[in-house]
């Protein structure tokens, strides 16, 4: 018995730092990520009962399936490195498959206990990132490119860990993406309970200078107005929503004044922000004209494709290879690349089938959440709105959230299957 209750506060202590670890792909071992090494860990103290597949665990397994159709209905017809890229990810979302389902099999709750992890994770991240400004705005260096890329070595080198766009540096937190740090503010805001935490991450996400992020917290404001009139029930006060645009202006103004001595950094961070609504308003620069064109282009890549790869894709987290060889778009690139849509990933990349599968999760657990979870319903809804305009799914930890939010509900049982069945 007591051996018993110990493997559970392990693995409860060991989600938590999954957790937290989750959203750090530079804290490595061995060119491994650490989230790894713990998800691992988890399935090898979870594994002392048989394995079984019930009905909230279901669609993974359809899910996993899917993604098994997609090597072998590209296999040899993709570049070697495609392939590998491909089944690489297979094997990793395999992987958190697994750890989602022995996280979810033992007693305590520890979906929330991830959450919490992610939290702690933010804001892990967010005091990094102001070291992140202090250093390169004081002294013109970049912690990353000195610690992760000169002295552990993590990655290719010094070059990769320094993000300069339009001019502008681009924090990126303990990690070499400085978008999908915006969404982790945007999501730790969510979770935050205090109208004092939210403020502080909203100001981190302007200071990250995502403009992803920002767009998602102006979607999320949207839907909660229209929420709010839709229904007579306040699941949200008044004064959070207040507080938080509050905090959005000020954010700006202190950021402003933090770095009023750098007049060109100023306006540089603001062209950022004003991209936002230029995004919005149609008149998006380059880069949003190339994300909006890989939509328009969906067309051309299916019309292109055989029926098997319409169907299940042209290769997990690899739909960058028919934009390539059918449109023509970034040719130049020798490495497996993807478009920065999670949308647009997911519908080339595997198919109808696996696109409907990982969509079908998202919307049930918006339509679960939106009843019983306010907080839920907007953690997923900032997941979704900033997949279409991003590929935020390159790092994961977007999708052990959604599989981890799906299985702890207890309302996932409209399959007609046996409650069980061993394997």
């Amino acid at each position: 018995m007591n051996v018993k209750i110990g493997r559970s506060k392990i693995i409860s202590v060991l989600t938590l730092v999954w957790g937290v670890t989750a959203t750090m792909p530079a804290l490595q071992i061995g060119g491994s990520a650490v989230s790894n090494y713990i998800m691992i860990v988890i399935i090898a103290l979870s594994l002392q009962k048989f394995i079984r597949i019930k009905k909230k665990y279901f669609v993974c397994f359809l899910w996993t399936i899917a993604l098994v159709c997609t090597s072998v209905v590209n296999s040899g017809l993709i570049p070697e490195h495609y392939e590998d890229n491909s089944l690489m990810m297979i094997f990793k979302l395999v992987l958190i498959f697994l750890c989602v389902y022995c996280v979810e099999e033992q007693e305590a709750n520890l979906t929330e206990i991830f959450l919490k992890g992610i939290y702690y994770g933010a804001v892990v991240q967010g005091i990094w990132m102001l070291l992140e400004l202090i250093f390169w705005y004081g002294g013109g260096i970049s912690i990353n490119s000195l610690i992760f890329g000169k002295i552990l070595n993590v990655g290719v080198g010094e070059e990769d860990w320094l993000t300069i766009k339009d001019g502008l540096f681009r924090p990126t937190g303990i990690g070499w993406d400085s978008a999908t740090l915006g969404l982790l503010f945007l999501i730790a805001f969510v979770l935050a309970k205090s109208v004092r935490e939210k403020a502080c991450f909203i100001v981190l996400l302007i200071l990250s200078t995502s403009r992803h992020g920002m767009m998602g917290l102006l979607i999320l404001c949207v839907v909660h107005v229209i929420q709010r009139n839709l229904h007579k029930r306040n699941t949200v006060k008044r004064k959070t929503l207040v507080a938080g645009m509050g905090a959005f202006l000020l954010g700006i103004i202190v950021l402003i004044v933090a770095i009023y001595n750098n007049g060109t950094a100023v306006k540089l961070l603001f062209n950022r922000f004003m991209s936002v609504f230029g995004l919005a308003s149609g008149t998006a620069d380059s880069s949003s004209i190339r994300h909006i064109s890989y939509y328009f282009e969906l067309i051309d890549i299916f019309k292109n494709s055989s029926i098997f790869q319409v169907l299940f894709g042209w290769g997990t987290f690899s739909a960058g290879y028919p934009y390539s060889s059918i449109c023509g778009v970034y040719r130049y690139i020798s490495y497996a690349w993807t478009p920065e849509s999670d949308f647009v990933t997911f519908a080339v990349g595997n198919g109808i089938v696996g696109f409907l599968i990982y969509y079908y999760i998202v919307m049930r657990d918006l339509k679960i959440y939106s009843k019983k979870d306010s907080h839920k319903f907007y953690l997923v809804l900032a997941i979704l709105a900033c997949g279409f305009m991003y590929f935020f799914a390159r790092s994961v930890w977007t999708i052990e959230i959604l599989l981890l939010l799906f299985m702890s509900n207890k309302k996932n049982t409209d399959f007609d299957l046996q409650n069980s069945v061993d394997i």
